[in-house]
């Protein structure tokens, strides 16, 4: 019998040292039988967070098995996987993020390649993220620019200050700016250089006082 075999019928302390002595053993052969009961989560809430834990232990450092986690089919697992990609620096399993980028429509599973993308800061992911500065929800617009930012490039400070410019409620005192606009003008106050010192200063006394607000603050961070 093996020993996460009928795991969930099992008692909460039972299951505690079972994950344990797993995750002290370094038994990577129990990662596929892990993963199925992240997805399924039918343990307690202490349980599910435990078998969190051991695989996050158990997959440190191993591409293999990251790659098998991002292809799973479970956000759940996917979500693990993916945090552990970025714990381990490892740039080599971009494919694979780049293709759950391309096909997942969860929005946390998104965000979650988004700052790991970036974290990874090269610039020759500039254009994959881009796109995501026109998503709706404000979370995944958020990360996006954090991963943008910390790519500290200039091609991403033009890209924020067209951002900017291209928000056609600047120009109309009945409208308020966009939120992109106002991350945009935030994150531009973080690139430290003089062409975004002078942008900023050129808006310092929009009409817009939300716009304006911004403005001040970005310049206070330069």
């Amino acid at each position: 019998m093996g020993i996460l075999e009928k795991f969930t019928e099992k008692d909460m302390i039972e299951q505690m040292a079972i994950l344990e002595d797993t995750k002290e053993a370094g038994r990577k052969e129990l990662i596929p039988e892990l993963f199925e009961l992240l997805a399924a989560k039918k343990c307690e809430q202490a349980t599910h967070e435990m078998i969190y834990h051991t695989l996050f232990s158990l997959m440190k450092g191993d591409e293999e098995r990251i790659k098998e986690g991002i292809r799973h089919s479970s956000y759940r697992v996917q979500l693990l996987s993916i945090r552990c990609c970025r714990k381990s620096g490892m740039v080599s399993v971009n494919p694979e993020l780049l293709e759950l980028l391309s096909e997942s429509d969860d929005t946390a599973v998104i965000g979650e390649i988004i700052m790991t993308l970036g974290a990874f800061k090269d610039p020759a992911l500039i254009d994959t993220l881009c796109p995501y500065l026109f998503h709706p929800d404000p979370t995944i617009l958020s990360r996006t620019m954090e991963a943008l930012t910390g790519i500290e490039n200039e091609e991403v400070r033009d890209i924020l200050i067209d951002l900017i410019n291209s928000d056609e409620n600047l120009d109309s005192p009945e409208r308020e700016c966009n939120l992109a606009t106002i991350m945009a003008v935030e994150h531009l106050g973080r690139m430290h250089d003089e062409k975004s010192r002078n942008f900023l200063l050129s808006h310092r006394n929009h009409t817009d006082p939300v716009f304006r607000k911004a403005i001040d603050k970005a310049l206070q961070l330069l």
